[in-house]
């Protein structure tokens, strides 16, 4: 009988000892199989983030370029206004008649306004924004023109040309160098 018992004891033990093993081997699994599904989660979410900011760059890199074009046209449209507020003066002593409307500069302006709202870099968007402003404003005649004397007009034609020439270049500038920038970016990919 004590052999029996000695048997069933170590039966027991060893049934007991497997039991808690496979118990323990059990867990271990789970953890690491948790561990592994964790960690192909986070490598998927750098994944993503990565493709992401691949995605952003490039929109932002078609935004600036299509910015640059459109910057090109508001400036020589504004710069068109100018001089024909210009000859207007001098054939006719003042301000006569408003700039003709033409529906594509309308879509210019509106597309431009549109494209400086997709732009990341604050400095640019509000350079982008402060050019877009005085272009609007150059592209209408002074508020007292009736006031001005032919030479008064001419003077505030001839300082609207240059300011409008700086805030062109500076803008061009800055837009150039964001420009590149994104430009860099890609190449070094």
């Amino acid at each position: 009988m004590s052999e029996v018992v000695a048997a069933l004891i170590t039966t027991v033990g060893a049934l007991a000892g497997s039991f808690g093993g496979f118990t323990l081997a059990a867990r271990m699994q789970r953890r690491q199989a948790k561990e592994e599904d964790e960690r192909a989660q986070r490598d998927a979410e750098r994944a993503r983030a990565v493709v992401l900011e691949d995605e952003r760059h490039e929109f932002q890199l078609t935004t600036l370029l299509s910015l640059q074009e459109l910057t090109r046209r508001m400036a020589r449209r504004t710069f068109l206004i100018i001089q024909q507020d210009r000859q207007t003066i001098e054939s006719h002593g003042g301000y006569r008649m408003l700039p003709t409307e033409d529906p594509e500069d309308f879509a210019n302006s509106v597309e431009f306004s549109h494209s400086i709202a997709r732009v990341t870099n604050a400095e640019l968007r509000e350079q982008l924004d402060a050019f877009s402003n005085l272009c609007s404003t150059y592209s209408m005649p002074p508020l007292d023109w009736s006031d001005l004397s032919k030479e008064s007009a001419l003077v505030v034609q001839e300082h609207r040309f240059q300011e409008l020439m700086e805030s062109a270049s500076e803008t061009a500038d800055l837009l150039n160098q964001r420009l590149r920038d994104e430009l860099d970016r890609n190449a070094a990919k």
